[in-house]
């Protein structure tokens, strides 16, 4: 029997982001060649044993019980006072569970930008007991402080400059320590190229979704001339990881041709930069009456509340985190049965053919992305129907979990190097 643990603080069984999205299809894909999977995401003092385990869907089990999102004050101090010694005694019950358990055994880190807790998985897992260890990695986590956002306010700025400069050093260091897993899973092509100067043995997964849940007879909503065209984006909404700056002015640009539009917003927004998307930049830009933003949407619900809308955007800019990411929304986007419009970014390009599966234009550029919102708007019902049917057989053939489980299986159980 062949066995993987994944290892991870973040809740993956009844996570709400694209990390435990893709856990999950990764488990699913690796259940399809016989092989269990145990989701080790509980909290990190919950000691394992054969008597805290559920299977949650088949052939994976969930190990103890997963954290909450929200936790006491008290408890949150306690566990940046303790983390080492926490992470430490986490991985010492994993290793008791895996030791309880009879057959072949991988481990499979989701990153956590946590240097600890992948210094002591090395040391302790591959130091200690000879385990196969692999890492998922999606993102050059050290591109993502590229665009931090500081407080205008001195004392707590100069206090967020010296936890990014400490960040900066966590991350150059996680990022080291890739060279010594026995192999590195990656989602784009870019990451693939930067990472293979550490480790030489990759296996490009790209964006996962369940494809065969999904129903391809979904069509996008008729637009009505002169009606409102409903716009929306579904993710973590950012200044400068996801372009909101430029897509702005882009609809500043489109209101002169066209005003009869609505963005429909869903996601978390950082608080330091909450005012500046939803009100300082929008009504700069004169388009403040037509943003609409929802909150936080559950993972089950979000394809469903898709396809009340004409258009999916990711108006991503190209920086140093754009080009190294691949963003996991697009899988979703292409499912649901509505166009969608991306900014040639990372792999975009790769799967994404203008006027066929999608619509596609040059990133940064907000006069582009104007006029090629015009354009659908004036032609959406003659192309949305078939480039969403195009959209979903692109996601069928390269996106579903399934097409991956045999390749998978093999990188992980493979006995050479």
């Amino acid at each position: 029997m062949k066995n993987v643990f994944v290892l991870s603080p973040i809740r993956i069984h009844n996570g709400n982001s694209a990390g435990s999205a893709r856990m999950m299809n990764i488990a699913r894909a690796l259940t399809m060649e016989g092989i269990k999977v145990y989701l080790c995401s509980s909290e990190l003092q919950y000691k394992y044993s054969q008597n805290n385990i559920r299977e949650v869907a088949p052939n994976i089990f969930l190990v103890g019980k997963e954290h909450r999102n929200n936790v006491g004050m008290i408890k949150n101090i306690l566990h940046r006072l303790f983390h080492t010694c926490i992470i430490t005694n986490y991985l010492w019950n994993v290793t008791r569970l895996a030791k309880s358990i009879k057959g072949e055994k991988v481990l499979y880190l989701y990153p956590t930008g946590v240097l600890s807790m992948e210094l002591i998985t090395l040391l302790l897992f591959k130091g200690i007991y000879r385990h196969k260890i692999f890492c998922d990695v999606n993102e050059l986590r050290r591109a993502t402080l590229v665009n931090s956002v500081f407080s205008k306010n001195m004392i707590k700025m100069v206090w967020q400059k010296y936890i990014w400069l400490l960040d900066f050093i966590k991350y150059y260091g996680v990022e080291n320590l890739t060279r010594h897993y026995d192999g590195l899973v990656v989602i784009s092509t870019n990451i693939e190229h930067y990472f293979g100067r550490y480790n030489k043995r990759l296996l490009k997964i790209p964006i996962l979704s369940e494809v065969s849940s999904s129903s391809s007879s979904s069509s996008p909503p008729i637009f009505t001339a002169g009606g409102n065209f409903s716009i929306c984006f579904a993710g973590m909404i950012a200044l400068k990881k996801e372009g909101f700056d430029i897509f702005y002015e882009a609809l500043s640009l489109l209101k002169t041709k066209y005003k009869n539009f609505e963005l429909h917003l869903y996601g978390p927004i950082n608080k330091y930069t909450k005012g500046l998307l939803l009100t300082d930049i929008p009504e700069k830009f004169g388009i403040k009456d037509n943003i609409f933003y929802h909150g936080i949407l559950a993972q089950q619900n979000i394809i469903k509340e898709m396809r009340k809308y004409h258009l999916l955007v990711l108006p991503r800019p190209l920086n140093m985190q754009t080009h190294y990411g691949f963003s996991t929304k697009l899988s979703e986007y292409m499912i649901s049965g509505v166009p969608v419009l991306v900014t040639a970014v990372s792999d975009n390009e790769i799967y994404i053919k203008d006027n066929y599966n999608g619509f596609i234009v040059k990133p940064g550029d907000a006069e582009a992305m104007a006029n090629k919102i015009f354009k659908i708007i004036e032609n959406y019902n003659k192309v949305a129907h078939q480039i969403s049917i195009n959209a979903f057989d692109t996601a069928r053939k390269c996106f579903n979990y399934s097409n991956y489980s045999s390749i998978l299986s093999a990188f992980l159980f493979n006995k050479s190097k």
